[in-house]
């Protein structure tokens, strides 16, 4: 009630006209509006629950229903008129006007269109619980984010070693590493878009020091629906920049699980692995030694294929040779001095300024190797476009385009 009192014209009007009448009174009437200015404080400091920003000297109106658009037109009409900073402080119902979003507000925190394939985010959840019954050193960490990744299980079964830190990517990241100095195997699940909000704790509290940390990055390249704040296509180019940190990227969940058993048991350092929201192709199950493998020897071309979504592009072709590059950074350095003569794409769910397909022309050009290559990736631009086959076509992205290529090498 007092909240809706503070923002009426009545109350607006009364202290306009109060302050201006005692203002108009000869000699005291300076002392006596400071006066009621006081008496008004007092009166705040007791009745409203929020006092923080009135602390800091910013107005503060709220706390209101969240969803009354008529209620909300009116205070921020006035709010707007108020001429200083202010805060308003809105009360919403997650979900709201849907009664299943409503009941499970986390679980319809977004709806994909379409049919939704397996997620890698359950590969992750299941393998962290299972591993975690054997080997107590096994910790993991979300940002607000545990059903997203895959951890809902593991935080049930574990919660005296499941950490949520609320929307605090940075915290995570510094908690992770003063995890691994005390011993343990802190695994944090996050979603790239997310990640970027830790770039200075990465490089500071993990690489500087070789941290033993792994980085589950969700939703790695393009997302489709999430919009163009939401689309993971920059992990490559900030993570491959850090020295001591290794980046993986598997073609689908048993080499998920291949390459966590990798990270935690084979690796001492910072390690990045990143996918897809959604596991596409299932494929051979073979060994992960840290190297890249041929899927495919079909010709000439050498498609270099550095995410499950791309491995499922390339072998989609006919009269090529698909390479899984697994390990985006170190790159396989054999393999690629072996490309002496040979006609290169890569294909990379990423952005390409500072990607995979630049890490590799770079390797080729410092060794002196003779590769005519093409890079395919997303350009110089946001991601705006909601439609996976419209984002992927502009890119160039597409079977079509990369048979063009190659009958014009």
């Amino acid at each position: 009630h007092l909240a809706h009192l503070r923002m009426s014209k009545k109350y607006e009007y009364f202290k306009h006209e109060l302050k201006k009448g005692l203002n108009g009174i000869p000699f005291v009437g300076g002392f006596l509006c400071k006066i009621s200015e006081a008496i008004r404080d007092g009166l705040k400091n007791v009745l409203l629950k929020n006092k923080f920003f009135e602390d800091l000297g910013i107005k503060y109106y709220g706390p209101f229903d969240g969803h009354n658009i008529r209620l909300l037109v009116e205070i921020f009409r006035q709010a707007k008129k108020y001429g200083k900073p202010a805060v308003v402080h809105l009360v919403t119902e997650k979900g709201k006007g849907d009664k299943k979003a409503e009941l499970s507000p986390e679980k319809y925190h977004g709806v994909s269109v379409g049919e939704e394939k397996g997620a890698f985010a359950s590969v992750l959840g299941d393998y962290l619980t299972d591993k975690a019954q054997s080997d107590r050193s096994i910790v993991a960490v979300t940002a607000a984010m545990a059903k997203g990744t895959g951890l809902e299980k593991f935080a049930e079964e574990f919660p005296d070693r499941f950490f949520d830190v609320g929307i605090a990517e940075q915290h995570a990241v510094s908690l992770c590493s003063g995890l691994a100095a005390g011993g343990l195997k802190p695994v944090f699940a996050v979603y790239s878009t997310f990640l970027q909000r830790a770039y200075d704790e990465i490089m500071t509290d993990l690489c500087i020091d070789s941290r033993h940390v792994v980085l589950a990055v969700d939703h790695a390249g393009y997302v489709c629906g999430d919009g163009v704040t939401h689309q993971g296509i920059y992990d490559i180019a900030y993570l491959t920049q850090f020295p001591n940190m290794t980046v993986l990227a598997p073609k689908d969940g048993n080499e998920l699980k291949k390459m966590l058993d990798y990270a935690l048991y084979d690796l001492d350092s910072p390690v990045a692995i990143r996918y897809p929201k959604s596991v596409g192709g299932v494929y051979e199950d073979t060994p992960f030694d840290g190297k890249w493998e041929i899927l495919k020897k079909d010709g000439d071309t050498v498609i270099l294929a550095a995410s499950a979504t791309m491995v499922d592009l390339a072998c989609s072709l006919s009269g090529v040779t698909v390479v899984n590059a697994r390990v985006i950074k170190p790159l396989d350095a054999d393999f690629l001095c072996a490309l002496s003569g040979k006609k290169v794409i890569t294909l990379e769910d990423g952005a390409l300024k500072g990607g995979f397909g630049e890490s590799v022309n770079a390797f080729l050009k410092e060794r002196q190797i003779d590769a005519k290559t093409v890079n395919l990736g997303f350009g110089d631009e946001f991601i705006r476009s909601l439609c996976r086959e419209t984002a992927f076509e502009r890119a160039g992205l597409t079977k079509a385009n990369i048979e063009k290529i190659i009958s014009n090498f």
